[in-house]
């Protein structure tokens, strides 16, 4: 349907364009095509502004025929609008909404529809975007004035506007009562859902509803006034008070409405007038309400009672925040946790967010402190401190946690837990707190956090991991008082004669001698079998600070088992996951014990403190990603979780790619799968908080401990959201960059290229707002991680190989001069004593694998760092080779091999080629080359058989074996 706007008549297609008639001339005055991008019309106004960009590529087709038109995906109403000399448009086939000059038909600015049905224009000029969750209002620039999320229902139709006042049907039965200039509901009716509404239309002082099976007639206003002067009315005073208010709060009097309510309420305690009072408090204005604290208290046991649902509860305490009764709204949250069964199911919030009860209410509680006076912040301390004091029981002061999650509280409470906390019924929550202690509790509880992680692990007989802290009770606390008014020297005597040889065998140092001889044998006659189970190493993706960083993991295919196998070479634990895909690329992630395994669209978490190597652990929990999408697949391509170090890509099959996840941050896992920011808790294997982002802005996800940081991968902006409940914090601005190339804790590390000779990489702390560091670079780097947090730059054109710290203000830690190559790609490994630096490319003859499983491509220099004395050790060089996965760190050496095109002429001078087997054996301690393959080994390699109580080494081929046996010197 057309518009008039003279001297034009708009004409709306809904077919990617729309004209202006002039009715007088009878001549088209402009047309405007909207769905081809005007890239000169790009601009973005940064760093907060609204980006100016040009109606959205493509038109969506729709179907007219089906009904889908209707289904909430489309504008439902296309008429255009004129707020002055702006013609709004929302077509039908448009992602947005465009506004045009009516007398030129350019495109003054844009906005996304996003969940948006129609459009309204209110008597003073604004522009309302009325969507299912939320209604947004512009100016006739575009910027927004403000946006009211609607809680309890969708809207049935569209709404009337009276005087300044904007009244919106729901379809819950509800009429809403909106202050159109500032936003704010100043009332609403008690839902009814035999009311079907729909349109609403005003006549005089009578509001009507129309749908499509019922038509509501609604009491006129001098009805209402009749009933409210009627002497009739039973609990007359009462209810004159209640209608009265009511009407007043309908018609924007909010204060006059709210004191009639309150007066109506202390003549009456009714449920259903509480219920108007705590609706007003949830949605007015709150600088111009005023209420005493009694009434406070009342309303809030009112608010906690079985028959309200959480959402609603926490709106109550959001206005009790913004009236400055900290106190009261810390209660309310205290009761309304001990009230609920069901606090880590979802709940629904605007904005497309979803959180658990838990969750939300630590971001409330976090709010509280942060916003509170100093006198109110003491107040909070001290009644949550004795709370944690009186608490005795671990299961009731665990579902209080969200009471306690700021620094003055958080360490007294994690501590107090742990003391109640079952060592081997509540192992992995117990390494949880108790990793959070040694990390960021008080000198002070050190000794006692430190006792409790060596018996926690002596008593889920976790030898290795218990030797750190059982050498450092031995080193540094051993005259101290720790744990049960014992010393540290005590706690060993104790602990000794519990575990004997098993605590003795713990004290062994499995590091790697400085030297060994080798004696080399092949045994052409020793021939491995190819058929069967092969074991297929699985890529760690581990922090710096996993007790298994220095393990073995292998896949078998056909019976699904994760074998682990620990730094003596021994078999740990057995992980059985039953019916998975036959993924190619998975990664095995951990949490302290906790294991995350991750294949193709899945992933398995487990307890690795319940495990031993005679029966076959199993999943805690399973979760799947990728099984929804916005957008289909991208295809195979370059995606900025496989450019960024640090990030773990999604892999949904060998094409495809649905997200990835950042580092577990205290036992949490940020991650994000297509259009969805997930928070995972990894003890349940379930979503702590989750929201919607738009899959095609490929964002990067990462977190620290305080904020999750959602990252413009390809522009300049970040989102900080608080870790605790997903809520947006800030927008913020980038350094100028090119492009994001690892992130290490909070620190983002980006490169920006200055010319075709010079670049500069940057620091930048995402939390901190402020660049950290910076390094001047050539326009030619290369970057690789060395372990979980720390990075190696090759910079070419300053011949210099650097080790960087990226949190540290002064990052470069270790410098050295880089070889002579034409190499440029980076890859590294590691063991407990040393770096393992390779600078490397891809050969000009591809290599074939020499075993089942494919390596990295090693074709040039390496050399090794003592991580200790930060020195060059040896270099070596490595030629046309693959590294040979499956090598324990322990093992005192390092093995390359690949099949390698050989040219040679036959005895008619014409040439052959074909594949030799070629193998390369490194000493860790010179780089001196151990061996080559011998002529009579040859074939396949099938296993690798490494005995280091002996210092036997086999390597088993199809046509012998070459077996290496150790001495030391």
């Amino acid at each position: 349907m057309p518009t008039y706007a003279a001297p034009y008549l708009i004409c709306p297609t809904n077919a990617g364009s729309v004209m202006a008639v002039d009715i007088g001339l009878r001549e088209i005055g402009w047309i405007s095509v909207y769905a081809v991008r005007e890239p000169e019309q790009l601009e973005f106004d940064l760093p907060f502004g609204r980006p100016r960009r040009d109606p959205s590529d493509g038109r969506r087709p729709v179907d007219f025929t089906g009904g889908t038109y209707m289904d909430g995906s489309h504008w439902q109403e296309t008429i255009p609008l004129m707020a002055g000399q702006t013609v709004v448009l929302t077509p039908i086939d448009s992602h947005d909404l465009i506004a045009l000059d009516v007398m030129t038909g350019q495109v003054r600015w844009v906005e996304p529809r996003r969940d948006g049905m129609y459009a309204e224009v209110t008597p003073d000029g604004q522009i309302l975007i009325v969507g299912n969750t939320v209604i947004r209002s512009l100016s006739q620039s575009g910027q927004e004035n403000w946006r009211r999320d609607l809680i309890s229902s969708e809207p049935a139709g569209r709404g009337v506007f009276r005087n300044s006042i904007y009244q919106l049907a729901l379809k819950n039965g509800e009429l809403l009562s909106i202050d159109f200039k500032s936003g704010h509901i100043l009332a609403s009716t008690i839902p009814d859902i035999d009311l079907q509404f729909g349109n609403l239309l005003a006549i005089d002082d009578q509001l009507f509803s129309f749908s499509a099976n019922q038509m509501v007639a609604f009491e006129s206003l001098a009805e209402v006034k009749q009933r409210i002067n009627s002497e009739s009315v039973p609990n007359l005073e009462a209810m004159r008070l209640s209608l009265s208010g009511q009407l007043e709060l309908h018609q924007g009097n909010t204060k006059l409405g709210l004191e009639q309510l309150q007066r109506s309420y202390e003549i009456q305690k009714s449920p259903e007038i509480a219920r108007l009072i705590t609706q007003t408090l949830l949605d007015a204005n709150h600088d111009i309400l005023k209420l005493d604290s009694e009434t406070i208290s009342e309303l809030a046991e009112l608010m906690v009672s079985a028959d309200h649902a959480p959402e609603v509860v926490f709106r109550y305490v959001d206005a009790l925040m913004h009236m400055e009764q900290p106190l009261e709204a810390f209660r309310v949250i205290h009761s309304l946790l001990i009230s609920q069964e069901k606090y880590e199911a979802l709940m629904s919030l605007p904005g497309e967010r979803k959180v658990t009860l838990t969750a939300y209410a630590t971001g409330f509680i976090q709010e509280l402190h942060e916003d509170g006076t100093s006198n109110s912040q003491i107040n909070l301390v001290s009644e949550s401190s004795q709370i944690i004091e009186r608490t005795k029981n671990a299961t009731e002061l665990q579902k209080l946690a969200p009471l306690f999650a700021v620094q003055k509280l958080e360490t007294e409470y994690r501590l107090q837990l742990c003391r109640l906390l079952n060592p081997q019924q509540n192992s992995l929550l117990l390494e949880r707190h108790l990793s959070w202690l040694n990390r960021n509790g008080s000198d002070v509880q050190r000794p006692e956090v430190i006792a409790r992680l060596a018996e926690m692990y002596l008593q889920n007989q976790k030898w290795e991991a218990a030797r750190e802290y059982l050498d450092l009770l031995a080193n540094s606390y051993q005259e101290t008082v720790c744990l049960n008014g014992k010393t540290g020297q005590q706690l060993l005597s104790e602990w000794q004669d519990d575990y004997g040889s098993s605590f003795n065998a713990s004290a062994k140092d499995f590091s790697v001698p400085l030297n060994y001889s080798y004696q080399v044998t092949s045994i052409p006659e020793a021939v491995a079998a190819t058929r069967g189970d092969h074991p297929v190493t699985i890529e760690k993706r581990f922090t710096s600070n996993s007790p298994w960083n220095y393990w073995l993991f292998s896949m078998e295919r056909i019976q699904s088992q994760l074998m682990a196998q620990n730094v003596h070479g021994n078999s740990a634990w057995r992980l059985d996951l039953g019916e998975i895909g036959r993924s190619s690329q998975n990664y095995l992630h951990s949490c302290g014990h906790l294991g995350i395994f991750q294949s193709e669209g899945e992933l398995f978490g487990f307890n690795g403190l319940a495990s031993d190597a005679s029966q076959p652990l199993k999943p805690m929990w399973s979760a799947t990603f990728g099984e929804s999408s916005s957008a289909g697949s991208r295809g195979f391509m370059i995606t900025s979780a496989m450019q960024t170090l640090g990030l773990t890509p999604l892999k949904i099959g060998w094409q495809e790619e649905s997200g990835h996840l950042a580092q577990p941050v205290d036992f949490h896992l940020p991650m994000r799968d297509r259009d969805r920011v997930v928070l995972l808790d990894l003890i349940n294997g379930k979503p702590r908080w989750e929201f919607k982002h738009p899959e095609e802005d490929d964002i990067v996800v990462w977190a620290n401990e305080q904020s999750v940081f959602l990252i413009d991968s390809h522009g300049e902006t970040y989102a900080m959201h608080r870790f605790s409940d997903g809520a947006l914090l800030t927008q913020q601005v980038l350094p100028r960059h090119d492009e994001l190339r690892a992130l290490s804790g909070s620190v983002a590390v980006l490169w920006e290229r200055i010319d075709l000779q010079s670049g500069r990489l940057i620091g930048f702390d995402l939390q901190a707002q402020s660049i950290l560091w910076s390094l001047d670079v050539s326009g030619s780097i290369s970057l690789a991680a060395l372990d979980s947090e720390k990075l190696v730059l090759l910079d070419v054109g300053q011949n210099s190989v650097r080790f960087l710290d990226p949190k540290k203000k002064s990052p470069v830690f270790f410098q050295t001069v880089a070889p002579k190559t034409d190499a440029r790609l980076l890859y590294v490994i590691e063991d407990k004593q040393n770096w393992y630096v390779h600078i490397t490319s891809s050969p000009e003859s591809v290599t074939q694998n020499l075993g089942f499983e494919s390596g990295a491509d090693i074709n040039g220099p390496m050399f090794a760092v003592d991580k200790k004395t930060q020195q060059v050790l040896w270099k070596a060089e490595v030629d046309r080779l693959r590294w040979i996965p499956g090598q324990p760190a322990r093992l005192p050496f390092l093995v390359y091999g690949a099949k390698v095109e050989v040219s040679t002429r036959d005895e008619n001078g014409e040439q052959q080629i074909f594949r030799k087997p070629t193998l390369q054996v490194i000493d860790k301690a010179t780089g001196k080359t151990i061996t080559n393959l011998p002529e009579d080994v040859t074939g396949l390699l099938v296993k690798q058989n490494y005995d280091f109580e002996h210092k036997k080494f086999d390597l088993e081929f199809t046509s012998g074996t070459l077996s290496i046996q150790a001495t030391e010197e």
